[in-house]
């Protein structure tokens, strides 16, 4: 009866509020085979049980929630949840899918959904999810790492180009970032702005990234873009830093003129 179904709730409460969590489990639990369409149960056990990291009867009791045509949406991400503490990570994507198509705006549930897919480096599936995570959360620099990555497996340059500059422009100042953008740059053979990318990391550290000065140097060398090389050179040798091809391709240019 409905004051059954009421007290049998209730008495879980108590039970939970008095930090008698055994007894509230085996409540909830008893709750659950009662009264099977009362699903405010099987959210509080899973609660419980999550958090006494009993990962695997929550997955049990949520997929039976979830074969019951009234369940609410959210608890088919509690049970996508479950299946990601499990590392059942196909089971757990099709649960996320299941749950976002009437939850289009939980952008925390559209970037677990895509980390899923990237986890198992199914780089294309996770785009999609990661975009939309992107999309509602724009600085979420989670999202954008893992959709900027995904690009570059992917072979999709153009937006992996994009997504680093976003990164860039949040934080100007990232190394790794300007030399991952300069690695992209590398693969589709822009070498002058390689180069570019190079001297902006120098700057960022004149004494450690001499280096890649360097490097900036031999491809504007190479490209040719003479008067570029010769003046970087001429910045490297300011600086003290001694390399034979510096010094061979510097003479050249200076034979040259």
């Amino acid at each position: 009866t409905e004051s059954h179904k009421k007290y049998g709730y209730r008495l879980a409460e108590i039970y939970e509020k008095l930090k008698a969590i055994p007894k509230a489990i085996a409540q909830y639990q008893k709750n659950v085979k009662l009264f099977p369409d009362d699903f405010r149960n099987y959210e509080k056990l899973n609660v419980l049980l999550v958090e006494g990291k009993k990962y695997s009867t929550a997955q049990v009791i949520l997929l039976k929630a979830t074969k019951q045509p009234t369940c609410p949406n959210i608890l088919f991400k509690k049970l996508a949840q479950a299946y990601s503490f499990l590392n059942n990570k196909k089971s757990a994507a099709m649960a996320y899918e299941q749950y976002l198509r009437n939850n289009l705006n939980d952008s925390l549930a559209w970037y677990e959904f895509g980390s899923l897919y990237y986890s198992l480096k199914l780089y294309k599936k996770a785009i999609s999810p990661l975009e939309k995570a992107l999309e509602l959360m724009p600085l979420h620099s989670a999202s954008l790492n893992k959709l900027t990555d995904s690009y570059i497996k992917t072979g999709d340059l153009d937006k992996a180009i994009n997504s680093l500059q976003i990164k860039l422009k949040q934080d100007p100042s990232n190394e790794n970032v300007l030399l991952e953008l300069a690695n992209v740059y590398k693969r589709e053979e822009k070498n002058q702005k390689v180069a570019e990318i190079y001297e902006k990391v120098f700057d960022l550290n004149s004494d450690k990234n001499k280096e890649y000065l360097a490097k900036a140097g031999h491809i504007y060398y190479k490209i040719p873009i003479k008067e570029k090389a010769y003046a970087v050179y001429h910045k490297l040798i300011s600086k003290g830093f001694k390399d034979p091809v510096v010094s061979i391709n510097l003479a050249e240019m200076e034979f040259e003129k």
